[in-house]
């Protein structure tokens, strides 16, 4: 902080720097006309009780990613938001920040424990009210939230059955002569059934 002339005759602040957080020792040399001086040492300490500021983006889409499984043809899309992802800027005065992130519901209340990453599955489509929490190297800790619209963006995948030849005598023996009576089952065991792979649930209809 470096030393300073203390006026005990008027009320301007004597020390106008930034003292860091922490332990201080502070000294008053004290010198009279004669030059004869002596010392007064007292120790202080600054501490930092004040929260971060936390800032939220205003609002975020993300998007599924695609993909299936490869052994079950499950849909296995997914996002992962980052508290990175919706962080605006957050700071604190006096350190870092540490930044976490958790679903939460319309009171803003956390639903699970906060933490670095936060998955969206296809379940989530629509909009997830998400929270990030902010703390600084002190333990103060503060909050914003914002509404996420997670998005499926991917385009089905539709997988026509392989072509089928059929002589007439065995479309007759296992179809009627018009098409248009037979179930949807029926067709399936003659041609094979159409299959769709999307990164979130398929539903196939049949024209």
């Amino acid at each position: 902080i470096g030393s300073f002339v203390v006026n005990p005759n008027n009320a301007t602040p004597e020390i106008t720097t930034a003292i860091p957080v922490g332990t201080h020792l502070l000294r008053y040399t004290y010198t009279d006309q004669c030059g004869n001086s002596d010392f007064s040492d007292y120790l202080f300490t600054v501490e930092d009780r004040t929260a971060p500021v936390a800032i939220c983006e205003d609002g975020l889409n993300i998007g599924i990613s695609s993909g299936s499984s490869s052994t079950t043809g499950l849909p296995t899309g997914f996002a992962v938001l980052t508290p990175e992802n919706i962080d605006n800027g957050s700071y604190d005065d006096c350190s870092g920040v540490t930044l976490s992130i958790a679903r939460v519901n319309a009171a803003n209340i956390a639903l699970e424990v906060y933490d670095q990453e936060l998955i969206l599955t296809c379940a989530d489509l629509g909009t997830v009210r998400v929270g990030l929490r902010v703390e600084d190297a002190a333990g103060n800790v503060n909050f914003c939230w914002l509404d996420v619209l997670v998005e499926d963006k991917n385009a089905p995948v539709c997988i026509p059955p392989s072509p089928v030849t059929l002589s007439c005598i065995e479309y007759n023996a296992a179809l009627p002569a018009d098409i248009t009576e037979t179930t949807i089952e029926e067709r399936n065991a003659v041609f094979g059934a159409a299959a769709g792979v999307d990164n979130c649930e398929v539903t196939i209809t049949e024209t």
